[in-house]
């Protein structure tokens, strides 16, 4: 489990536990599962999808019996960009 939590914080692996199109909240639900702590649901929402891998689908969820959320989607080709291009500037 402790791998888990490390990998969690280091890696994108959180998107590998949710489905392809997902929304917020279940992102949200895997983090707290792994590190076992409460988030704080808007800065959540903010920071996540404040970043560019994350990605806006002009869907909503279907099937359920409260309002549809937005889904959205992780770009791992981005997040390795980005990953690659931090990585090369901090050496």
């Amino acid at each position: 489990m402790e791998d888990l939590k490390t990998k969690c914080l280091s890696e994108p692996i959180k998107f590998e536990l949710v489905p392809d199109r997902f929304t917020i909240n279940e992102v949200q639900d895997a983090y707290q599962s792994i590190l076992n702590i409460e988030l704080d649901n808007r800065n959540f929402r903010m920071k996540l999808i404040s970043k560019k891998y994350i990605i806006a689908l002009n869907e909503k969820q279907t099937g359920v019996s409260k309002i549809p959320l937005q889904l959205y989607r992780f770009s791992k080709d981005i997040h390795m960009k980005l990953y690659r291009k931090n990585f090369l500037i901090n050496t």
